[in-house]
């Protein structure tokens, strides 16, 4: 299950009278700037900027006359319900001013419109939302704890494969009770987690190399090649040997 993309672009000035999405969008300013109404409340978004709706999100948007540019994610039900929940009966939206997550979003879209790219995008998007979770309920929860951001940066950079249990006893809490905190500031069951970004190294490196895939799966510490194909399915979509078929195709394509 992957993501649509689209890019939007506005030479000039544009009013755009109040209307609703069906689905959960987000959208990543890459140029200009535009204002948007959400009811009472005006905001401004810049380069940089995201913006996070909800199914059934109502708003009104003005583009001054020097124009805008924009990635316009349009985004599975699936993932975001399993992130977000059901939220509000009427849909809302949310504003994001995090260069850091705004720069992987962009760069997912860019690699969702290529041929081989679409697992990795993919990946990249579903990892951000944990980010993006934490913004959107920071008024609710408060910032995310410490703890939180350096759980997340070992399980991403695959130095969790010493189990969920040893990083709860470094943040000093029971395993459940750390599972259930991790999720409360991410969305995210910790284990879900670590297997999407262990999915999204796991993409990286099939394009990168042609290393086997028993040793591939080793070195990042599945249990097995079989464990690591199905884990691929369920989180990018797709097998390591479409994975490096369609990046290939992909990187023929580019050369011709």
């Amino acid at each position: 299950m992957h993501f649509s993309v689209e890019t939007a672009s506005v030479d000039g000035a544009l009013h755009m009278r109040g209307h609703a999405h069906a689905g959960w969008h987000l959208v990543a300013i890459t140029a200009g700037a535009f204002e948007e109404a959400v009811g009472k409340r005006i905001f401004s978004l810049p380069v940089g900027a995201l913006r996070l709706s909800r199914p059934g999100a109502s708003h009104e948007i003005a583009v001054a006359s020097s124009g805008m540019t924009c990635a316009i994610l349009s985004l599975p039900a699936a993932w975001m319900m399993g992130v977000f929940g059901p939220g509000p009966d009427r849909g809302d939206s949310h504003f994001i001013a995090e260069p850091n997550i705004h720069d992987r979003i962009c760069a997912a879209a860019n690699l969702a419109m290529t041929s081989g790219g679409k697992a990795e995008a993919s990946l990249i998007v579903r990892e951000a939302l944990a980010g993006i979770h934490g913004i959107v309920h920071a008024e609710e929860m408060g910032p995310v704890p410490l703890w939180v951001e350096d759980a997340r940066r070992l399980i991403a950079d695959g130095q969790s494969s010493r189990s969920i249990a040893v990083l709860a006893r470094s943040a000093r809490m029971s395993r459940e009770h750390f599972s259930r905190a991790f999720r409360r500031y991410t969305g995210w069951r910790p284990v879900d987690y670590r297997a999407t970004t262990r999915a999204l190294r796991a993409v990286r490196l099939l394009k990168e190399s042609e290393v086997p895939l028993a040793e591939l799966a080793a070195d990042l510490g599945y249990s097995d090649q079989s464990h690591m194909i199905r884990e691929l399915k369920a989180y990018a979509g797709a097998t390591p040997s479409v994975i490096r078929r369609l990046n290939r195709f992909g990187a023929e394509s580019h050369g011709k």
